[in-house]
């Protein structure tokens, strides 16, 4: 769990100054149990730790803050579901467009996805079957986050649109 916290933390999430040694203290301190606690951080939790002033307080606020915006492949990826990674995330939000409807999707539907197969819809409609993930995400529901992607339809082939004149 606490390595998971640490990738969607940082990288996933996009939060700028959450490195590994801040993640530490946050869960050594009990602030922090999973990535939606990330949010609901406080100004006077963050200045009580090492080497956090208040100008780092601030930064950090306004990163997780702006995180909230993440787009939907980026949240499915920090979401930590075994088998996803940042290219599945892509495929996933693109097929489905929404978080709810790729956790109510059942194995066959979620393999109509680009590149996922048996293992991977597995996967996924174990991960949406846990109680504790639903709580998860509900409270990243609370916290600001869109679960949506538009989806770009796409009408005719690369050469739509194009005239071409043949000569011989």
């Amino acid at each position: 769990k606490e390595t998971i916290l640490h990738w969607a933390a940082r990288g996933v999430m996009d939060i700028d100054g959450m490195g590994d040694a801040l993640v530490d203290q946050l869960v050594d301190r009990g602030l922090v149990k999973n990535v939606a606690d990330v949010y609901a951080l406080k100004f006077d939790d963050l200045v009580k730790l090492e080497r956090m002033g208040e100008k780092s307080a601030e930064k950090l606020l306004a990163n997780v803050d702006r995180s909230r915006k993440a787009p939907l492949p980026r949240i499915l990826n920090g979401l930590g579901i075994p088998f996803v990674g940042e290219r599945t995330a892509q495929f996933l939000a693109e097929a489905f467009g929404d978080l709810e409807k790729i956790a109510t999707a059942d194995e066959d539907e979620l393999q109509k996805a680009e590149e996922v197969g048996p293992k991977v819809a597995h996967s996924i409609r174990k991960f949406f079957a846990e109680s504790h993930n639903h709580k998860l995400i509900e409270r990243l529901r609370q916290e600001g986050f869109g679960f949506t992607h538009e989806v770009k339809k796409r009408e005719g082939g690369p050469l739509t649109g194009l005239t071409f004149v043949l000569t011989g």
